[in-house]
């Protein structure tokens, strides 16, 4: 049984608007990942946070997103795989599950992107002393947990796979 349940955001950069197009093709085709730097931990940490009452593992990213990183709902959209209703709650890319000293913690990492002039706002969150656009290719070389890491691996086989299709 889990005691704690956190949900995370892999937030995806909006891809170049029509007026990028002198960017190097090798620039539009790597994908960029929000990664932000909590204080306490001296991590690198992709945002989300704890659940609280009763609310729905993706409820919870939504608030803590807009808290930490000042995005708010109506300024990204949840990638989902195409075979998923867009009217259901959306289903995390990753999910982890770890043994602590006071009981089981699931991790749900949802994938986001978003929307064109978008921009986070980091001053809203009191967790993050500061956040980075990073390659997805690169993002898990960086000072993250193992949960963060792994997922970062998989995204970037996600990422390649999106670019195929």
């Amino acid at each position: 049984m889990l005691t704690d349940e956190i949900s995370a955001a892999v937030i995806l950069e909006p891809p170049p608007s029509r007026r990028q197009t002198r960017l190097r093709r090798s620039d539009i085709r790597r994908p960029r990942v929000l990664l932000a730097y909590h204080k306490n931990r001296r991590l690198w940490e992709l945002p989300g946070g704890h659940r609280e009452g009763g609310e729905t593992a993706a409820a919870a990213l939504t608030r803590e997103i807009e808290e930490e990183v000042g995005i708010r709902p109506d300024e990204y959209t949840f990638l989902r795989p195409h075979n998923e209703d867009p009217a259901s709650e959306p289903k995390p890319f990753d999910t982890k599950i770890d043994s602590t000293k006071r009981g089981y913690i699931g991790v749900r990492y949802y994938v986001l992107r978003l929307k064109p002039g978008i921009e986070p706002r980091p001053e809203h969150g009191d967790d993050y002393s500061h956040i980075r656009w990073v390659p997805v290719t690169d993002a898990a070389s960086w000072k993250v947990s193992g949960f963060t890491k792994e997922t970062l691996e998989k995204l970037v086989q996600y990422t390649e796979y999106l670019e195929r299709s």
